[in-house]
């Protein structure tokens, strides 16, 4: 029981790190990228925080919701330039988590994923279906939310299935690392 808790806390606080973190790479590096790029657009191109979303909603079901909430709420309220007032940026926050929350379960009332809760094994084509119908659904969301149109749809869109997919292609590999690593020290060559 105790080792489950602690295996918890881990994922946990490395999912939060981690959202925390693309959420700064996010806004800090890729938005002045982008708009050295494409100029001044509603939605960031490659939205990396999407695919923790996924993740953390993927491994522990609603609970990963509530975890990143905090996060979310807190990043919504630091964005100075969005002219919007408190409840507003509450309601972006929950939506944007909710996304990737309904995505997934409307795919497993599909039965087009079956979940494995609390565990860190990823089916890549489970996760490949949640992300895109998460991307969508959240390009959906806060284009409504800002009142904005068609383009501006897909440009969210492409940004949450190229963060997502950057994400979980660096997901797997660090997976594959850890299995090899442990493979490696069980035979004696890493100590």
């Amino acid at each position: 029981m105790y080792r489950a808790i602690g295996f918890e806390v881990i994922l946990i606080s490395a999912l939060m790190g981690a959202y925390f973190s693309l959420l700064w790479i996010s806004w800090n590096v890729v938005v002045p990228l982008q708009a050295m790029v494409f100029g001044e657009v509603f939605g960031i191109l490659l939205f990396l925080p999407n695919g923790i979303k996924i993740l953390a909603i993927y491994t522990l079901g609603w609970r990963g919701f509530l975890y990143l909430l905090p996060v979310a709420v807190g990043h919504f309220m630091t964005l100075s330039d969005w002219n919007s007032n408190f409840d507003e940026l509450i309601t972006m926050a929950v939506l944007s988590l909710l996304a990737p929350f309904v995505s997934f379960n409307i795919l497993r009332w599909l039965r087009v994923i079956v979940p494995q809760p609390m565990t860190l094994r990823l089916n890549w084509r489970e996760l490949l279906c949640v992300g895109l119908l998460s991307g969508f659904l959240n390009s959906i969301l806060l284009t409504i939310g800002f009142d904005q149109g068609l383009k501006e749809v897909a440009f969210i869109t492409i940004g949450d299935v190229l963060g997502f997919l950057v994400v979980l292609l660096a997901a797997m590999l660090a997976m594959r690392w850890m299995r090899f690593a442990r493979h490696q020290s069980k035979r004696g060559w890493l100590a």
